[in-house]
């Protein structure tokens, strides 16, 4: 059983965080850092630390700086967990060498979470230095072994048995450290789904639930808040949506899709998804397209959207007044393409020569100073440029301070010919702008009398489906997990299933396939359609492969999930 040791001066933080951990591991308390440092040059010290930083005598860094200086202590994982929460205070941690920090108040859920991954990769890590060093005595031995037995090779054909014994004993010792980094990267790519899984799900339901007071009967007052809420959630899903695309890259999981695709239509949709930031603050969108260039193209558009939109986006932030221009034009023509010059011309603040190269770097903008007027993480052009140099293509800006900015983007895209078999791209069709009281939404011929099963643990998102779904006259069964949903499909006749993928008892997956088993024997197929926080490379894919027709990823867009519905029902 691994050991934590929890630091902090405040019993009350102790007391709610041993309840939480001590089914699973060794707690020992310290109370300040003196003790904490007593603990950790034990002859048995912790697997990991949960530091507090604000302690009388000593405060949590210098207890973080003593560990990191003592070679007995300095590879113990170290995690913050303070009510400090400013950015200079997190970077202070981090840089001192802790491997994560955590804002009080916290959920229990993420930090045991955080923690079971901090562990895995600290044993993952152990495991590759023990393995490197064993290989590492491997190979001193087999060298001085081959340095004393060349001379008598010839009559040491017993000896020789035996090295080519070592030789595969070394080989066993490389595929164990190769195993064991394939399991640290794992560790990464399981923590990353997790991240996206907890932050997607209860944002979905603030989303969701604002949409509908949105529509609902509200005094002014309060509409304005609304506006708010709903003004502030969208901010959030946008740096969460960042930061989780931008750990993706980083982690290579994420991967280009080749479709075919209207130029037109790219260009389009990217101002349908910007228009509305740029009618708040007064601007004007335009687009150019080159009559030359070939109406269709093979390339990954989703990508390409997106790194489209942040540009737009970029330029919608940092202008006041004045129009905002996207225009493409044939750069290149190549032997099987083209190659599309993309230009987003905006009537912004500039950027000095000096800053314009350092944009595109993770974390870095043009004013990082205390008093600066445009929020923002900074990553929008970062991931910008690593789409554009995964699609071996070429992202640059031109600008003067004053004078506005206009970013350029290089790539290559292939003209499609009739034996290309690829699927076709449709962009996502503009939100309409009325509809039903209720939901916002209206849509033509649906079938008003469809019996729907919601597989959804939440009760968050349950409650907030069921509304919706009911507003369109259908009948909802809900349930909590992928057993309940199999039970009811067994008893009710339904129409269409939404699936969540993480539930007790039985997962989305699960329960799917244990709903296609069953319709080998009746003979029917029932649309299912995934609705999930699992955001990551891989997911839909994954979804279809367990015989779902659908995906929709939480946050829910009521309108998106109706269509689809709508699609599934009609068909």
């Amino acid at each position: 059983m691994y050991t934590i040791l929890l630091v902090d001066d405040i019993p009350a933080n102790i007391k709610v965080l041993i309840e939480a951990l001590e089914d699973e591991y060794e707690i020992i308390i310290a109370t300040n850092g003196e003790r904490a440092l007593r603990w950790a040059e034990s002859d048995q010290p912790p697997d990991l630390i949960l530091l507090d930083i604000m302690m009388p005598e000593m405060d949590g860094y210098e207890v973080c700086h003593r560990l990191k200086a003592n070679e007995f202590t300095q590879d113990i994982p170290i995690i913050f967990v303070t009510a400090m929460h400013e950015e200079e205070d997190e970077t202070r941690g981090l840089k001192m060498g802790a491997v994560d920090y955590v804002h009080k108040p916290y959920s229990l859920a993420i930090i045991k979470a955080r923690i079971a991954t901090h562990l895995a990769m600290k044993e993952q890590r152990d495991q590759l230095i023990k393995a490197e060093a064993h290989l590492q005595e491997a190979n001193d031995s087999l060298e001085q072994r081959v340095e004393e037995r060349t001379a008598d090779l010839v009559k040491s054909n017993a000896k020789l048995v035996e090295e080519v014994f070592d030789h595969k004993k070394t080989a066993k010792s490389l595929e164990k450290a190769r195993i064991a980094a394939g399991q640290a990267t794992q560790a990464k790519r399981d923590f990353l789904d997790n991240m996206s899984h907890e932050i997607r799900t209860p944002i979905n339901g603030i989303m969701g639930f604002t949409s509908l007071l949105k529509v609902s009967s509200l005094q002014e007052r309060q509409k304005s808040y609304i506006d708010m809420i709903a003004t502030s959630t969208d901010r959030l899903l946008s740096t969460v949506d960042k930061v989780l695309d931008f750990a993706k890259i980083e982690a290579e999981e994420l991967e280009l899709v080749g479709q075919i695709f209207n130029l037109a239509e790219l260009l389009q949709a990217a101002q349908n998804q910007t228009k509305n930031k740029a009618q708040q603050k007064g601007l004007v969108l335009q687009q150019k397209l080159d009559a030359t260039l070939p109406k269709l193209v093979v390339g990954d558009p989703e990508r390409l959207l997106q790194v489209l939109v942040n540009l737009l986006e970029n330029g919608i932030k940092f202008s006041d007044e004045g129009t905002i221009i996207i225009a493409a034009r044939q750069h290149n023509h190549l032997e099987r393409g083209v190659l599309v010059h993309f230009q987003i011309t905006d009537c912004g603040v500039g950027i000095p020569v000096a800053k314009q190269r350092l944009i595109f770097g993770a974390f870095n903008q043009a004013d990082t100073s205390n008093t600066r007027k445009y929020e923002g993480t900074g990553l929008g052009l970062t991931i910008s440029a690593l789409l554009v140099e995964m699609m071996d293509g070429r992202i640059w800006v031109d600008s003067q301070p004053g004078k506005g900015s206009t970013f350029h983007v290089t790539v290559a895209l292939e003209i499609p010919t009739a034996g290309t078999q690829l699927p076709i791209w449709q962009a996502e069709q503009e939100a309409p702008t009325q509809g039903t009281a209720k939901t916002g939404y209206e849509a033509t011929g649906i079938n008003r009398s469809a019996r729907i099963l919601l597989a959804e643990d939440e009760q968050v998102n349950r409650q907030l489906l069921c509304d919706l779904l009911e507003a369109q006259g259908w009948q909802v069964f809900a349930v909590a997990n992928g057993q309940e949903a199999v039970d009811i499909y067994k008893k009710e006749q339904i129409d269409l299933v939404l699936m969540d993928i993480q539930m007790p008892l039985m997962n989305g997956h699960e329960a799917t396939i244990a709903i296609r088993q069953l319709e080998e024997t009746s003979k029917q197929h029932i649309p299912i359609i995934a609705v999930t926080a699992h955001a990551l490379a891989g997911d839909r894919g994954k979804c279809l492969e367990a015989g779902m027709d659908d995906y929709v990823a939480k946050p829910v867009k009521a309108r998106v999930l109706l269509d689809k519905i709508h699609e599934r029902l009609s068909g």
